[in-house]
Protein backbone atom coordinates (compact mmCIF):
# COMPACT_ATOMS: atom_id res chain seq x y z
CA UNK A 1 0.00 0.00 0.00
CA UNK A 2 2.63 2.10 0.68
CA UNK A 3 4.70 1.37 -2.35
CA UNK A 4 1.48 2.47 -4.39
CA UNK A 5 1.14 5.67 -2.59
CA UNK A 6 5.07 5.95 -2.86
CA UNK A 7 4.49 6.15 -6.87
CA UNK A 8 1.36 8.15 -6.59
CA UNK A 9 3.26 10.83 -5.28
CA UNK A 10 6.24 10.46 -7.85
CA UNK A 11 4.13 10.63 -10.63
CA UNK A 12 1.97 13.98 -9.04
CA UNK A 13 5.89 14.84 -9.07
CA UNK A 14 6.60 14.65 -12.24
CA UNK A 15 3.39 15.74 -13.85
CA UNK A 16 3.26 19.24 -11.74
CA UNK A 17 7.39 19.56 -12.77
CA UNK A 18 6.34 19.19 -16.71
CA UNK A 19 3.68 21.44 -16.19
CA UNK A 20 5.57 24.25 -14.87
CA UNK A 21 8.23 23.83 -16.88
CA UNK A 22 5.51 24.45 -20.03
CA UNK A 23 4.15 27.89 -18.25
CA UNK A 24 5.69 30.86 -19.28
CA UNK A 25 5.75 33.08 -16.21
CA UNK A 26 6.68 36.96 -16.58
CA UNK A 27 9.69 36.41 -14.17
CA UNK A 28 10.72 33.64 -16.28
CA UNK A 29 10.01 35.12 -19.60
CA UNK A 30 12.42 38.30 -18.00
CA UNK A 31 15.20 36.32 -17.14
CA UNK A 32 15.37 34.76 -20.95
CA UNK A 33 14.99 38.21 -22.50
CA UNK A 34 17.68 39.42 -20.01
CA UNK A 35 20.19 36.46 -20.81
CA UNK A 36 19.53 36.98 -24.74
CA UNK A 37 18.62 40.42 -26.01
CA UNK A 38 22.12 42.00 -24.67
CA UNK A 39 21.19 43.87 -21.76
CA UNK A 40 22.81 46.23 -20.41
CA UNK A 41 23.63 47.57 -24.01
CA UNK A 42 26.01 50.78 -23.74
CA UNK A 43 24.87 54.00 -25.63
CA UNK A 44 27.96 55.84 -27.65
CA UNK A 45 28.53 59.18 -28.89
CA UNK A 46 31.23 60.42 -30.46
CA UNK A 47 33.28 63.62 -29.55
CA UNK A 48 36.05 65.01 -31.25
CA UNK A 49 39.46 65.36 -29.18
CA UNK A 50 43.13 66.80 -30.18
CA UNK A 51 43.79 70.25 -31.81
CA UNK A 52 39.94 72.99 -32.02
CA UNK A 53 41.49 76.22 -33.60
CA UNK A 54 39.16 79.05 -33.08
CA UNK A 55 38.91 83.26 -33.11
CA UNK A 56 39.32 83.01 -29.32
CA UNK A 57 42.93 83.68 -27.67
CA UNK A 58 42.39 82.16 -24.13
CA UNK A 59 40.53 79.28 -22.27
CA UNK A 60 38.27 81.52 -21.11
CA UNK A 61 37.66 82.95 -24.27
CA UNK A 62 36.68 79.16 -25.51
CA UNK A 63 34.81 78.39 -22.79
CA UNK A 64 32.26 81.76 -23.63
CA UNK A 65 32.04 80.68 -27.23
CA UNK A 66 28.11 80.56 -28.45
CA UNK A 67 26.45 77.35 -28.16
CA UNK A 68 29.48 75.06 -27.92
CA UNK A 69 31.40 77.23 -24.61
CA UNK A 70 29.22 76.11 -21.93
CA UNK A 71 29.49 72.19 -22.90
CA UNK A 72 32.84 72.72 -23.35
CA UNK A 73 33.18 74.37 -19.88
CA UNK A 74 31.18 71.81 -17.98
CA UNK A 75 33.35 69.08 -19.42
CA UNK A 76 36.05 70.82 -17.93
CA UNK A 77 34.37 71.65 -14.78
CA UNK A 78 33.56 67.74 -13.75
CA UNK A 79 37.15 66.89 -14.64
CA UNK A 80 36.26 64.84 -17.89
CA UNK A 81 38.50 67.09 -20.37
CA UNK A 82 41.38 69.07 -20.30
CA UNK A 83 41.69 72.26 -22.62
CA UNK A 84 45.20 73.81 -23.03
CA UNK A 85 46.20 77.43 -25.21
CA UNK A 86 48.68 75.30 -27.31
CA UNK A 87 49.57 78.69 -29.37
CA UNK A 88 48.14 81.51 -31.22
CA UNK A 89 47.56 82.46 -34.89
CA UNK A 90 47.56 85.13 -37.14
CA UNK A 91 45.35 85.18 -40.07
CA UNK A 92 46.54 86.61 -43.31
CA UNK A 93 46.23 90.50 -44.11
CA UNK A 94 44.05 90.42 -46.51
CA UNK A 95 41.74 88.66 -44.29
CA UNK A 96 42.07 91.69 -41.45
CA UNK A 97 44.93 89.13 -39.39
CA UNK A 98 42.87 88.16 -37.19
CA UNK A 99 43.98 86.08 -34.23
CA UNK A 100 42.51 82.82 -33.55
CA UNK A 101 43.72 80.37 -30.52
CA UNK A 102 44.73 76.87 -31.32
CA UNK A 103 43.37 74.69 -28.13
CA UNK A 104 44.13 71.13 -27.19
CA UNK A 105 41.39 69.23 -25.76
CA UNK A 106 42.76 65.71 -23.78
CA UNK A 107 40.14 63.21 -21.73
CA UNK A 108 41.66 62.94 -18.36
CA UNK A 109 41.98 60.07 -16.19
CA UNK A 110 38.58 60.73 -14.80
CA UNK A 111 37.09 60.45 -18.19
CA UNK A 112 39.15 57.45 -19.44
CA UNK A 113 36.81 55.14 -18.24
CA UNK A 114 33.91 56.09 -19.77
CA UNK A 115 36.12 55.97 -23.16
CA UNK A 116 35.07 52.89 -25.74
CA UNK A 117 37.89 51.32 -27.57
CA UNK A 118 41.05 52.65 -28.76
CA UNK A 119 41.84 55.94 -29.95
CA UNK A 120 42.08 56.26 -34.03
CA UNK A 121 45.84 55.55 -35.03
CA UNK A 122 47.04 53.71 -32.03
CA UNK A 123 48.64 55.71 -29.74
CA UNK A 124 47.06 59.23 -31.03
CA UNK A 125 45.15 61.35 -28.59
CA UNK A 126 43.59 62.83 -31.24
CA UNK A 127 40.46 62.56 -33.54
CA UNK A 128 37.10 61.62 -32.84
CA UNK A 129 36.88 58.96 -29.65
CA UNK A 130 33.98 57.14 -28.77
CA UNK A 131 32.33 58.17 -25.39
CA UNK A 132 29.80 55.74 -23.22
CA UNK A 133 26.80 57.91 -22.33
CA UNK A 134 24.79 55.37 -20.42
CA UNK A 135 22.85 51.71 -20.97
CA UNK A 136 19.95 50.40 -22.09
CA UNK A 137 18.84 48.44 -19.32
CA UNK A 138 15.72 46.16 -19.39
CA UNK A 139 13.03 47.16 -17.49
CA UNK A 140 9.59 44.52 -17.07
CA UNK A 141 7.57 41.90 -19.20
CA UNK A 142 4.64 44.01 -19.77
CA UNK A 143 2.52 41.03 -21.68
CA UNK A 144 2.66 37.22 -23.25
CA UNK A 145 0.44 36.35 -25.82
CA UNK A 146 0.71 32.89 -26.90
CA UNK A 147 1.03 32.01 -30.75
CA UNK A 148 1.63 29.18 -33.02
CA UNK A 149 4.90 29.25 -34.96
CA UNK A 150 5.10 26.60 -37.43
CA UNK A 151 6.36 23.80 -35.39
CA UNK A 152 5.06 23.91 -31.40
CA UNK A 153 3.79 26.29 -29.43
CA UNK A 154 5.28 29.40 -28.60
CA UNK A 155 4.65 32.97 -27.25
CA UNK A 156 5.11 37.00 -27.99
CA UNK A 157 6.75 38.50 -24.97
CA UNK A 158 6.14 42.40 -25.08
CA UNK A 159 8.43 44.31 -22.40
CA UNK A 160 9.73 47.68 -21.83
CA UNK A 161 13.30 49.17 -21.75
CA UNK A 162 15.06 52.61 -20.55
CA UNK A 163 17.61 54.29 -20.51
CA UNK A 164 20.13 54.07 -16.87
CA UNK A 165 23.54 54.39 -15.58
CA UNK A 166 24.39 57.25 -17.50
CA UNK A 167 27.75 58.81 -17.14
CA UNK A 168 28.90 62.19 -16.76
CA UNK A 169 29.64 62.80 -20.29
CA UNK A 170 25.94 62.36 -20.38
CA UNK A 171 25.06 64.46 -17.65
CA UNK A 172 26.95 67.60 -19.14
CA UNK A 173 25.70 66.94 -22.42
CA UNK A 174 21.74 67.16 -21.03
CA UNK A 175 22.89 70.03 -18.95
CA UNK A 176 24.50 72.13 -21.71
CA UNK A 177 21.73 71.11 -24.80
CA UNK A 178 18.57 69.46 -23.33
CA UNK A 179 17.46 65.78 -22.57
CA UNK A 180 15.59 65.73 -25.37
CA UNK A 181 18.75 65.95 -28.04
CA UNK A 182 21.52 63.90 -25.98
CA UNK A 183 22.20 59.96 -26.87
CA UNK A 184 20.12 59.01 -24.03
CA UNK A 185 17.44 61.25 -24.11
CA UNK A 186 14.28 61.93 -21.40
CA UNK A 187 14.11 59.22 -18.73
CA UNK A 188 11.04 57.75 -20.75
CA UNK A 189 9.81 53.78 -21.00
CA UNK A 190 10.75 52.39 -24.50
CA UNK A 191 9.13 49.19 -26.06
CA UNK A 192 10.34 45.96 -27.58
CA UNK A 193 8.86 42.49 -28.17
CA UNK A 194 10.66 39.30 -28.66
CA UNK A 195 9.17 35.56 -29.92
CA UNK A 196 9.97 32.07 -27.82
CA UNK A 197 9.57 28.70 -28.30
CA UNK A 198 8.44 26.01 -25.93
CA UNK A 199 10.74 22.71 -26.58
CA UNK A 200 10.48 20.12 -24.81
CA UNK A 201 12.74 21.13 -21.68
CA UNK A 202 11.50 24.68 -21.23
CA UNK A 203 10.95 28.00 -22.61
CA UNK A 204 13.87 29.39 -25.17
CA UNK A 205 14.46 33.07 -26.95
CA UNK A 206 13.90 32.74 -30.53
CA UNK A 207 14.27 35.79 -31.93
CA UNK A 208 13.85 39.64 -31.63
CA UNK A 209 10.22 40.94 -33.16
CA UNK A 210 11.29 43.99 -34.86
CA UNK A 211 9.37 47.40 -33.56
CA UNK A 212 6.82 48.42 -36.81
Amino acid sequence: MKQVALLTALSLALVIAGCSSKELTRSKAAKIIRANVHFPDPVTDTMQMGDISIPQTTVEGLFSTPRTGPYLKALSDRGLVKFELKKIETGPAWLGAKQAGLFSAKVTDKGNQYLVGPPPGGLMTGGPRVVKMCDREFDTVTGITMVQPEVGGGAKVEYTWKFDNKTPFEEVAEQAFGAEKTACGPNAQHTGAVLMKLYDDGWRFESVIPNM
